[in-house]
């Protein structure tokens, strides 16, 4: 097939641009014709550069109407079959493709928002149940045209590490070796609710004084400061460590002993997928792909909400219970193997593909 992704953004990383890369690059792999709408110099039109993959610049502009005249010609003239979207600007673009010119047009739904022009698409991916469920109640997305495709995880980059590499890792990022590391990977952001583990650390730290809260990620500035200052407020500032953003994620989870996902919004949540692949035992909060992912007593804990004597709680037993943690990210790793693979998930895109391109042309 001939496949436009589209993203906007410039060079903030995210969940969303990650995922559109890493698509564009196995479909291309897969023998599909590639392109890739996204903003010159972005950090999307960095990653597509080399590979397989042609970029072409667009700030995605919708009015006046000429960019989207120059790219709705580029689409004729290629024969693309279908438009892909990533982000609530790329996916209200190729909206406009759709109901202007009749371009079939596909987005997937990484977040919940409420904005009217989803109900417009041929078909939205949902990337969990209960993000379907939001998109239908609140965009009245019909049921016909949206579906849920979990996102993919990476089984060969993200595993676990043996012993040696552990320390050595440990050692590299300024950690003890033995110290027991709770890890919150991601932005920043109040959505991601790192002020709420801080504020489970005093009860943790007052049975585990070696533990040590790892923070890596983009930092939003205001909410940075906020988790910060309660971080002083409380005491308990030289235990969390703060890591920006790496490309070799995939290790630092592998260090962790738990992976704490207090999300108090979450539409999938990735990184328990990818904690989970490297055999760290998950804490989420009680909401959202969380239920999807993170199975109780098996792979994991789900906690309530902002509930921070809960995740100090379930943490607690899990540090202090070394076989049951391995025994949670065997089966994690197992659950992700059998159900986030790779080629599972891109023949289902795919076929939602082959769906929308061929109701286009009837």
């Amino acid at each position: 097939m001939r496949i436009m992704q589209m993203t906007s953004g410039g060079n903030t990383v995210n969940g969303a641009l990650q995922y559109a890369v890493e698509l564009a690059t196995r479909q291309a792999a897969r023998g599909h014709e590639v392109t890739m709408l996204a903003p010159e110099g972005s950090w999307v039109a960095q990653q597509v550069a080399g590979r397989d993959i042609r970029h072409i610049p667009s700030d995605l502009r919708r009015w006046p109407l000429d960019e989207l005249r120059r790219v709705r010609d580029f689409v004729a003239t290629e024969g693309i079959d279908v438009v892909h979207g990533h982000s609530s600007r790329a996916f209200n673009f190729g909206v406009c493709l759709r109901r202007l010119y009749g371009v079939p047009c596909v987005s997937t739904a990484h977040s919940n928002k409420i904005q009217v022009h989803w109900a417009l698409a041929d078909h939205v991916i949902a990337v969990s149940a209960a993000t379907l469920r939001f998109h239908r109640r609140w965009n009245w997305v019909r049921p016909s045209r949206i579906s849920v495709i979990h996102n993919p995880i990476d089984t060969q980059r993200f595993r676990p590490l043996d012993e040696e590499d552990r320390r050595r890792v440990r050692r590299e990022v300024g950690l003890g070796e033995t110290a027991p590391v709770l890890l919150i990977a991601g932005h920043v952001i109040r959505r991601k609710g790192q002020r709420v583990a801080v504020r489970a650390l005093p009860r943790i730290l007052a049975e585990v004084p070696e533990a040590q809260l790892v923070l890596v990620g983009h930092e939003s500035h205001e909410y940075g400061l906020q988790v910060r200052a309660e971080a002083e407020r409380l005491g308990v500032q030289r235990s969390v460590h703060w890591l920006a953003s790496r490309s070799d994620i995939e290790r630092i989870f592998a260090i962790a002993d738990v992976c704490w996902c207090p999300s108090l919004d979450e539409p999938f949540g990735l990184t328990a997928c990818e904690a989970l692949a490297c055999e760290v035992p998950v804490i989420a909060s009680r909401l959202g792909g969380f239920l999807e992912t993170v199975h109780p007593g098996q792979s994991g804990e789900l906690v309530q909400q902002g509930d921070e004597r809960q995740l100090a709680e379930a943490t607690l037993e899990l540090l202090a219970d070394p076989p049951r943690r391995r025994r949670y990210g065997r089966h994690g790793r197992r659950w992700v193997e059998e159900n986030l693979a790779s080629d599972v998930h891109d023949d289902a895109v795919e076929a939602v593909y082959r769906a929308v391109a061929r109701t286009a042309g009837q």
